[in-house]
């Protein structure tokens, strides 16, 4: 057996494909992507999709990890080809699919996807409490570009490309949003799965609103047009009630949007977010 045949098969089978763009573009657009998903979005062949992904992970070119909370694979999840309706948690042969594996590009693979798109997102490593948060970030980025499409422009998730920096109580403070992008105007992203804590009596999600209302006057001070709008997105309903009435009347702002992640996912085009304005009397889409 010459040295070409006793290769490894994962090492032959990376040589022989002339180019991945399609897989290095959505990766690094869409980070935390199901083979599923990317070969919804790149209209490739799932399976032999997997055998790929699998030789790129081996190569190091991507990573690849299990969530404990997001099953939802989301084009199969938004809605059932068959009846139409929203299924919560895909099921297959009555039993719940498992986890699946999330793909990320790591900075080998994000070297490749530079020449493909603006500012890909790529990771050295993730820690395995963070893989939950970042996933439902990338739902959120789907979900607004699947309805939206080239309206959405320059979304951004990674810490340095997201740093805000205003005077607060006398003192420089920086602070990173989940996630900030272009819909017409600034859109910034901040994500809440779990009730606010308060350190030294101060809410951390009121200290948020705090810091980003210091950001919006500043804004406005030098420039003319909207500084842009806060998506404030909850787990659950009931939180956003909960924070609405909670700011109110410190912060009765219209840069201020609240919706729960639910709504997002399924109807981001819709009339889904309050703010503490005016959350009595009307709800407000993206796009008035």
């Amino acid at each position: 057996m010459n040295q070409k045949e006793n290769r490894d098969p994962q090492k032959r089978g990376l040589y022989r494909r002339s180019s991945d763009s399609d897989i290095f573009y959505y990766i690094g657009k869409f980070s935390f992507l199901t083979a599923q998903e990317l070969a919804a979005l790149s209209d490739r062949n799932a399976v032999s999709l997997r055998k790929r992904l699998r030789q790129l992970v081996f190569s190091n070119y991507l990573g690849r990890t299990e969530g404990t909370e997001q099953r939802q694979e989301f084009f199969e999840e938004i809605k059932c080809k068959k009846c139409g309706t929203v299924n919560p948690i895909p099921r297959s042969n009555g039993k719940l699919k498992p986890n699946p594996f999330f793909h990320y590009l790591k900075e080998k693979g994000g070297a490749k996807a530079e020449a493909l798109l603006d500012n890909p997102i790529a990771w050295k490593s993730k820690a395995p409490g963070r893989v939950d948060h970042d996933r439902v970030i990338t739902t959120i980025d789907l979900a607004l570009d699947h309805a939206f499409g080239k309206e959405l422009a320059d979304w951004r998730q990674q810490k340095d490309d997201v740093k805000e920096t205003v005077i607060l109580g006398g003192e420089r403070v920086n602070f990173y949003p989940d996630a900030r992008c272009l819909l017409s105007v600034p859109l910034y992203i901040e994500y809440a799965n779990s009730e606010p804590s308060s350190k030294d009596g101060v809410n951390d999600i009121v200290l948020k609103v705090q810091r980003y209302n210091e950001l919006m006057k500043e804004y406005r001070r030098h420039h003319d047009d909207d500084p842009g709008k806060v998506l404030f997105i909850f787990r659950e309903r009931i939180m956003v009630e909960n924070f609405l009435n909670r700011i109110a009347r410190e912060f009765p702002y219209l840069w201020c949007y609240a919706t729960d992640f639910e709504s997002v996912k399924h109807n981001p085009t819709g009339k889904i977010f309050w703010t503490p304005k005016d959350f009595d009397d009307r709800a407000h889409g993206l796009i008035e």
